[in-house]
C-alpha cells in the first residue's frame, strides 16, 4: 500500500511542483515506491529472491545514474549557448526518456523487470507497474518544461563549466548504456527481436503525453510547497510553540495559489538540501535497510 501511494501519490505532487530539482526528488520517491512494492512482492513469493533482487538492482542503478545526469541537466541548461542546440537537446531528453521506459538501459531494466514480475503470479502487479509510466512520464514532461522556462528567463545567460559539461556528457553515456555495462550475466533482450513487447510499453507514455499536453494548453496555477506534509505538519506544530504570536507567521496552506506574473525563476527559491530530497534521501536509506533486513 505504501509502495503504491509512493509511486502515484509522488506523480501528483511532483507535477504542482514549481523548481526543477523538487520535481525530480518526487521523480525518485515514485520510483522507491515501484522498488518498495517488488520488495514487498518477495515476502510472497520468497524463493523468487535470487531472481528478482538482481533485477531490481539493475532498475536501481539505472535510475541513480539518469537521475545524477538529470540533476546535472538544471545547470548545464543555462550553459545552453555554449553546447551544440542537438547535443543539449538530446542530453536532456534521452535520460528522462530512459527513466520512463522508452530507450537505453530504462527500457532494458523495465522489460527484465516486468519478466520478474510475472514470474510472482500475482495478479495486477505487472498491471500497476506499466500504468506507473503514467507518473514518470508527467513528472519528465515537467521538469523539461521548467528548464524551458528557465532558458527563456535567462536567454543572454554565457556561462560555461567545461568541467560539469564534461561529467554531464560522461554520465549520460554511462546511464544510457548501464544495462550493456553493468549486468553481470544477466540476459538483456534484444528490442529488435521482440519489438511487441516494446510496442506494449507505449500506449502509457503516449496517454501521459496527452494528459502533459492539456496541462500545458490549461494550466493550474497551483503549487505545493517542497517537502508538502512536512512543511504542513511543521507549521501545525510551530503554531503550539510559546511566543508564535511575535514571530511572522508562514503560509499554512498545502496547497498555494501561484501568481505566473510575480513568479520567480523556478529553481531561484530551492535550497541545496530541499526538504523534498532530504525525503528522497529518508526513503533510499529505508529501502536499504529494509533490504539488509531481508537478506539476513
Amino acid at each position: 500500500m505504501f509502495g503504491f501511494t509512493a509511486a502515484f501519490g509522488a506523480g501528483i505532487l511532483g507535477a504542482l511542483q514549481q523548481a526543477p530539482k523538487a520535481v525530480l526528488a518526487y521523480s525518485s520517491i515514485s520510483q522507491m515506491g515501484l522498488m518498495t512494492v517488488t520488495l514487498g512482492c518477495l515476502f510472497f513469493k520468497p524463493e523468487l529472491t535470487p531472481l528478482i533482487l538482481p533485477l531490481l538492482a539493475l532498475f536501481a542503478l539505472h535510475h541513480a545514474l539518469a537521475k545524477g545526469a538529470l540533476f546535472l541537466s538544471v545547470g548545464i541548461n543555462t550553459q545552453q549557448a555554449s553546447i551544440p542546440s542537438l547535443l543539449f537537446h538530446l542530453g536532456l531528453l534521452l535520460p528522462a526518456l530512459s527513466l520512463i521506459g522508452l530507450v537505453g538501459s530504462g527500457l532494458q531494466a523495465k522489460l527484465l523487470l516486468k519478466d520478474g514480475l510475472y514470474a510472482l503470479y500475482l495478479p495486477g502487479i505487472v498491471t500497476v507497474f506499466t500504468l506507473s509510466a503514467l507518473a514518470t512520464t508527467g513528472l519528465m514532461c515537467r521538469f523539461l518544461w521548467l528548464l524551458r522556462q528557465e532558458r527563456q528567463q535567462l536567454a543572454s545567460s554565457t556561462e560555461k563549466d567545461q568541467w560539469m559539461q564534461a561529467a554531464w556528457a560522461g554520465l549520460l553515456i554511462v546511464s544510457f548504456m548501464a544495462a550493456s555495462l553493468f549486468t553481470f550475466g544477466l540476459d538483456t533482450k534484444n528490442i529488435w527481436q521482440h519489438p511487441m513487447e516494446f510496442i506494449g510499453m507505449l500506449w502509457v507514455p503516449v496517454i501521459g503525453l496527452i494528459g502533459a499536453y492539456w496541462f500545458v494548453t490549461h494550466p493550474l496555477n497551483a503549487s505545493i510547497p517542497q517537502g508538502d506534509l512536512v512543511v504542513f505538519i511543521e507549521n501545525k506544530l510551530s503554531s503550539l510553540e510559546p511566543n508564535t504570536a511575535e514571530r511572522k507567521k508562514e503560509t499554512p496552506n498545502f496547497i498555494q495559489w501561484v501568481d505566473k506574473d510575480s513568479q520567480k525563476s523556478p529553481s531561484a527559491s530551492l535550497e541545496i538540501f530541499s526538504r523534498s530530497q532530504v525525503a528522497a534521501l529518508l526513503g533510499v536509506v529505508l529501502l536499504i535497510a529494509n533490504l539488509m533486513i531481508w537478506l539476513n
